[in-house]
């Protein structure tokens, strides 16, 4: 796909063209001011006025594109149109030349059919999957492998992959490789699975929206109706094959030469570009369809190659599950309270040494009395110690003990799922470093006394988040914990994308949502030194104490 397939609102606004000041400099069309001076002086206001109008104009720009990202995400339609435009900025970061790695070029890659065929087929899929959701039937989506001629390419690209019965009633030829587990699509769970095919030179990464299995008919009932969505053949070998049932439940995304997956080599470049595109395409299924469930992807070792443990490797790593629970009230620092209840002092000074923060001597002159933290014992100077408290995030500066209770946010109660994706990056700039995804599920209720609106229901809300897996990465991601644990991430308030009240919304940390360019991906130089700050403004340790 050339381009990203995009939808502008009728009523959008409309970048300005600039204009020159070179009329305001021109002494032939300067104004005449009423004091008799010329109008060059005033021409820095003039470009303060015309900035000030161009911030006002650009900040217009972003909030309208936030309100045509939130209506297009609320449509069948709307959320094919994202998925595809999704599947574009991929292939274009995934076929970028890299001069490090030019065996990995991705010059192979290409997605299946012109962006309007795509969001179409994209809607088909969606509509089968509210279907099976509204049946209770399993909605997962995820990635199968499937071979074809590459003569088929254009009808594929146009109408889809076919059933057999679909073939027949639209009259497209094509060949047919036998029905062994019945009529529907067939696909692997591997690009090894399904090698026997690979005759046909073209392999194409589909997304399968399996719905309920079972296993295939017996061919001694002939006639019985089954009632299963798709069905699997060879359950358990290393060719299993999962047959789907009906044409809309299968979504051909991304085509390749067959001859990439190698049978006999595990690492290689083949093998490792399929598991890329593999391990990138489910992130953004996992994104569209799946409501930002990571699904692990198994790193799949050819049948004829030997298996050692050190060659499975998942490529989703749970870390950790950290829970929070809501509290009834909210602790509030109370400086004048947390100063009587944790301050000492004593009758006689009997520290040798100087205050630590003013390093002056340790004497009771000029009305400087001397106090000691009666958490660790430290002697400090009680105008010193109160200032300290204060900016120190009620820590002792010397130990960095905590002194009294940490407060806590106005966050709703939730949880925390923490995964490293070492397969998937946080853009460009991180390439080849994997990523840790952050997967919050904040559950509904009602509104307690600290909220706006005490008694007020509210509406769960699942939100993701990616940091790339670096050094400032590690760090970041130990701060944002230790706030998710102290209620610091949500709170209750008017959405900024929606306008609606009483929803869960992000409270003053800002998080990278997508791995993709983008307001709300990558790249961004600037981003761990905001979100820092952001933590350092709300008390959140710096990560060398946690």
């Amino acid at each position: 796909m050339a381009q990203s397939l995009e939808i502008a609102p009728a009523n959008s606004i409309t970048p300005r063209a600039t204009p020159s000041f070179a009329a305001a400099a021109d002494p032939h069309t300067t104004t005449a001011r009423a004091d008799g001076r010329d109008g060059s002086a005033g021409l820095s206001v003039i470009q303060q006025e015309y900035q000030q109008e161009e911030m006002d104009h650009a900040m217009a720009l972003r909030i309208q594109r936030e309100w045509d990202t939130a209506a297009l995400v609320s449509t069948p339609r709307g959320r094919a149109v994202t998925f595809v435009d999704k599947l574009g900025a991929a292939q274009r970061q995934w076929t970028a030349y890299d001069p490090d790695r030019p065996d990995w070029n991705g010059h192979n890659f290409r997605l299946v059919g012109a962006p309007d065929d795509v969001v179409y087929l994209t809607q088909l899929l969606l509509d089968k999957q509210e279907e099976f959701r509204m049946s209770g039937k399993p909605t997962h989506v995820d990635i199968g492998y499937h071979y074809t001629d590459t003569r088929n390419m254009p009808d594929i690209g146009t109408n889809g992959l076919m059933t057999r019965a679909d073939r027949t009633a639209y009259g497209v030829r094509a060949t047919f490789h036998g029905g062994t587990f019945g009529d529907g699509v067939y696909t692997g769970h591997n690009p090894y699975s399904y090698h026997k095919f690979q005759s046909g030179g073209q392999g194409l990464l589909v997304a399968r929206l399996k719905g309920s299995i079972g296993p295939p008919p017996d061919p001694s009932q002939q006639g019985q109706q089954q009632h299963y969505d798709s069905v699997l053949g060879r359950t358990g070998e290393s060719d299993e094959v999962c047959v789907l049932k009906t044409s809309d439940q299968v979504l051909a995304l991304a085509q390749f030469h067959a001859d990439m997956a190698t049978l006999d080599q595990d690492d290689s470049v083949g093998n490792r570009l399929l598991h890329q595109y593999h391990c990138g395409l489910q992130a953004i299924l996992d994104e569209c369809f799946n409501g930002g469930r990571p699904t692990p992807v198994p790193h799949i070792v050819p049948s004829q190659v030997v298996r050692h443990d050190t060659q499975v490797t998942p490529v989703v790593l749970h870390i950790s599950t950290e829970r929070y629970e809501a509290p009834d009230t909210v602790l509030r620092h109370d400086h004048a309270e947390i100063l009587q209840r944790e301050l000492e002092e004593p009758q006689e000074i009997c520290s040798p040494e100087d205050c630590p923060i003013c390093l002056a001597a340790m004497t009771a002159e000029k009305g400087c009395c001397a106090v000691t933290l009666k958490q660790c014992g430290h002697w400090f100077h009680r105008s010193c110690i109160d200032q300290a408290l204060q900016t120190n995030s009620y820590k002792c500066p010397v130990c960095r003990k905590q002194v009294g209770d940490a407060a806590r946010g106005t966050m709703p109660s939730g949880i925390l799922q923490i995964y490293h994706c070492p397969f998937q990056d946080c853009g460009q700039d991180y390439r080849g470093m994997g990523c840790y995804r952050l997967l919050y599920q904040m559950e509904g209720g009602v509104q307690k006394t600290y909220h706006p609106n005490p008694g007020v229901p509210y509406d769960a809300a699942n939100r993701k988040a990616y940091i790339p897996k670096v050094p400032q990465g590690d760090d970041l991601l130990k701060r944002l914990k230790y706030a998710f644990q102290h209620g610091l991430t949500f709170t209750i308030g008017t959405s900024l994308t929606t306008g609606r009240p009483n929803r869960i919304v992000w409270a003053s940390i800002h998080h990278k949502s997508s791995t993709l360019p983008g307001p709300h991906g990558y790249p961004d130089a600037a981003n761990f030194l905001n979100v820092n700050e952001e933590l350092d403004a709300l008390g959140v340790p710096p990560a060398v104490d946690l």
